[in-house]
């Protein structure tokens, strides 16, 4: 039981040291009006597909819903530009007002989609 105990304790370090990393990075943004950034986000969506029946014989399974449509994963990157005036001092504050974040369209003005 101890090695188990062991590696579990050792990925927790390296998981929680990361983690702070990431979020120190984040912290110390000095973002100020007019600053461009690119920022990326995943869109969940379903597309149209058939069923494909040899598959679902070999695999007893179908990577087709009953709908006729199967989940996908679209990742889009767009760029982004610190607003002006007041509300330009959120481009600092990390995560909650990061780019492509829930309350990122208070500091950020969406331009164009990077391809």
């Amino acid at each position: 039981m101890i090695p188990d105990d062991t590696r579990l304790v050792s990925w927790a370090k390296v998981f929680l040291s990361a983690l702070v990393s990431a979020l120190a990075g984040r912290a110390e943004t000095t973002y100020t009006a007019g600053t461009t950034v690119s920022a990326s986000f995943v869109e969940h969506t379903t597309e149209p597909c058939a069923p494909d029946l040899t598959y679902q014989a070999d695999k007893k399974t179908s990577l087709c819903n009953a709908d006729g449509t199967r989940p996908v994963a679209i990742t889009r990157t767009y760029n982004y530009r610190c607003v002006d005036g007041p509300k330009s001092f959120y481009c600092q504050q990390g995560w909650a007002f990061d780019p492509a974040s829930l309350y990122g369209h208070v500091a950020w003005e969406k331009l164009e989609e990077c391809y």
